[in-house]
């Protein structure tokens, strides 16, 4: 998965928008929960960057850097429901809560 960063800048009296591409990488549970989401969903993402090496076929050294996710969370308004997404069910103590949302 990938997150775009953006954020605008002035060059000769001209604002213009740069946006900055980091790699995601999750594992465990986090791996489920992050097909749940959508191109332009917003995140909070928490983890550590790492770098890695590697030679593909072509012989020539590639390093890359890459977040490692040890925690997200979907900070937008939710989604529209389409017939596909579970309702959300009521709980006694704390509102809505969706099936979908791994805490609950």
């Amino acid at each position: 998965m990938r997150l775009g960063e953006s954020y605008p800048y002035q060059l000769q009296g001209t604002v213009e928008q740069h946006t900055n591409w980091h790699s995601l990488s999750f594992y465990g549970e986090l791996a489920g929960l992050a097909l749940t989401f959508d191109k332009g969903d917003h995140l909070f993402v928490e983890g550590c960057m790492e770098q890695r090496q590697f030679t593909p076929a072509d012989g020539s050294k590639r390093i890359i850097w890459e977040l490692i996710v040890h925690a997200c969370h979907l900070i937008s308004d939710p989604r529209p429901r389409t017939a596909s997404m579970p309702p959300k069910k009521e709980t006694a103590g704390n509102g809505p809560v969706s099936d979908d949302w791994p805490v609950g």
